[in-house]
């Protein structure tokens, strides 16, 4: 399940219109669609609004998927007086979120490349063997 599907989990569970739910995040009616159509990522900002908006789902259920669905220390409706501690918290947790993920994307990439060089290292020296082939026929 990608992050925008889980987002869409979230609006249905607080009971809102997809709209109303676009508005308490800050975004345009509509957006979700957007990007679930374009299979877009959604940014930082908008987790963050999601976390600001609604403390009681945990960020790394947000953005893995894994994990527990719900913060167990938060109450639904509630603000602690600590807010900006927790957003804060949650702001460098998502980071290191991105960071792993940045991560694992960059080295299955590398992977890929290396995999492309060692096919294309392969039939070069195919091509040169029956280069090598034809030249002594020829020569």
């Amino acid at each position: 399940m990608e992050i925008v599907n889980r987002i869409i989990e979230i609006q249905k569970e607080v009971s809102r219109s997809q709209r109303s739910f676009e508005l308490s995040i800050g975004k345009t009616s509509g957006y979700l669609n957007v990007i679930q159509k374009n299979k877009s990522t959604p940014g930082v900002d908008l987790i963050l609004r999601i976390i600001e908006v609604y403390p009681e789902y945990n960020l790394n259920w947000i953005m893995t998927g894994e994990g527990e669905k719900y913060n167990k220390d938060v109450e639904v409706n509630k603000v602690s007086e600590s807010r900006s501690h927790y957003i804060t918290k949650e702001k460098g947790d998502i980071e290191r979120i991105i960071e792993k993920l940045a991560e694992k994307k960059i080295d299955s990439f590398l992977k890929a490349q290396d995999e492309k060089i060692s096919d294309l290292t392969q039939a070069i020296h195919e091509i040169q063997a029956s280069l090598d082939t034809i030249k002594k026929k020829v020569g």
